[in-house]
């Protein structure tokens, strides 16, 4: 679509949305990523210097609702830029966030196979010749492995665009997916970079240096777009969605109010790995308590396999939403396993064993459906837990409609029938 004047740049999500001003005079876009942080491509980066400015929501009278920042010289920054048409995205660190609030900024998606970002995207910029923010959209019509993204012709990009977001919409929600790179003449074709795994873990590293002392419940939510050939995916510090599609995939659990979907295939989620440790500014880290006082609750009246895993962390207890997934290793803590009464079977393995310190327990005294006890995988409509000698009985326990498992049965759970 042809440049649109943006009327209201202090509205969603064009309020976030801001124009760098170089030290050496030149311009670029950019947008407002995460506490002190801004997303642009890299080559306005490497060209900005030590003194550029940038204004959120600067209009075409000049105004500034949201005041402006500078970039922070000190860092960490991220980027990433191949020349020639590659990879070409950075988050740069800012002096402060403004007056926009941290957890009202757009999402971050990244995109595990960067062809599932193929459709309809937005941008809004600050191009050359034009005073104010400008609007424009068409779709990301090619995509490469490393993330480099054609748009479609009628993508209208000017000198002065590069650094702006890609808007991508999902259930509703705008999220960044990325930035528009430039264009490329005879014949015209505008470009990006959209997140990818590689991407999405560098930002992220960056921007736990200025949101490490921040609760998960106050920062943007992050979407994780899986594809349908099964991977390992990480979640970080943010709360995030995690669709994982299909494939046998393998997620590995940090903190934050995470919602996490697996899809056909076997799907495995980890919490007995303690949360990276944040990287600080100046170097050294700050380790991050593990997952504490956890609970895995299999949810009655709630799809099967659907699972509710709570937890306390450094800011108060937080919930995870764990759903089709069939294998769930909970932390290396004392864990209890709590399954609500008319909860269906599902082929769901629970793993609760390896705890370090104290016992792990297992109630059951809302259920009366089938439950194997032993390290056998794949009984079909039933639940199955590991977990190690010393369990407790827990409260009320009783297995009715006991069911003995097929083989490699254990004589610690006798005490338990």
């Amino acid at each position: 679509m042809a440049l649109t004047v943006v009327p209201d740049t202090t509205s969603a999500p064009f309020k976030f949305v801001g124009k760098w001003f170089y030290a050496s005079g030149g311009a670029g876009s950019g947008i407002v990523l995460g506490e002190n942080y801004v997303l642009t491509a890299a080559h306005v980066l490497a060209q900005m210097g030590d003194g550029a400015v940038f204004i959120p929501g600067l209009d075409a009278a000049g105004s500034t609702p949201f005041g402006n920042t500078s970039r922070d010289s000190t860092g960490p920054n991220y980027s990433a830029f191949q020349p020639g048409g590659g990879v070409d995205i950075a988050a740069v660190r800012v002096t402060s966030n403004t007056s926009i609030p941290t957890r009202d900024i757009p999402g971050i998606v990244v995109f595990y196979d960067p062809n599932l970002a193929l459709g309809n995207v937005t941008s809004a910029g600050y191009p050359g010749g034009h005073s104010g923010m400008y609007f424009t959209g068409g779709q990301i019509v090619s995509a490469t492995a490393s993330g480099v993204v054609s748009l479609s012709t009628d993508f209208t990009v000017e000198t002065g665009q590069s650094g702006s977001p890609i808007f991508y919409q999902f259930d509703g929600k705008t999220y960044t997916a990325g930035v528009v790179s430039g264009f490329w003449l005879d014949p015209y074709q505008p470009v990006g970079t959209v997140f990818t795994p590689i991407s999405y873990a560098g930002t992220m590293g960056a921007l736990k240096s200025a949101e490490k002392v921040i609760d998960p419940k106050n920062l943007p939510e992050n979407l994780i777009q899986g594809s349908t050939y099964g991977e390992t995916i990480r979640t970080y510090h943010r709360s995030e969605k995690v669709f994982a599609d299909a494939g046998a995939d393998t997620v590995y659990a940090s903190l934050g109010s995470d919602d996490m979907k697996g899809g056909a295939g076997h799907d495995t989620v980890h919490y007995d790995l303690e949360p990276e440790p944040i990287e600080v500014a100046g170097g050294g880290q700050v380790p991050v308590p593990p997952f504490d006082e956890m609970t895995a609750t299999v949810k009655a009246n709630a799809p099967a396999g659907s699972v509710e895993i709570a937890f306390d962390d450094q800011f108060g207890r937080t919930t995870q939403r764990v759903v089709e997934f069939e294998e769930i290793v909970l932390s290396l803590n004392a864990d209890t396993v709590k399954v609500e009464g008319g909860a269906q079977p599902a082929d769901l393995l629970i793993d609760a064993s390896d705890q370090l310190v104290g016992d792990d327990v297992l109630d059951f005294s809302g259920y009366a459906g089938p439950v194997y006890l032993a390290d056998v995988k794949d009984q079909s409509g039933t639940f199955e837990l590991f977990a190690d000698r010393d369990l407790k009985r827990g409260t009320g326990l009783e297995f009715k409609r006991w069911c003995c498992p097929k083989s490699g049965w254990n004589s610690a759970w006798r005490d338990l029938r």
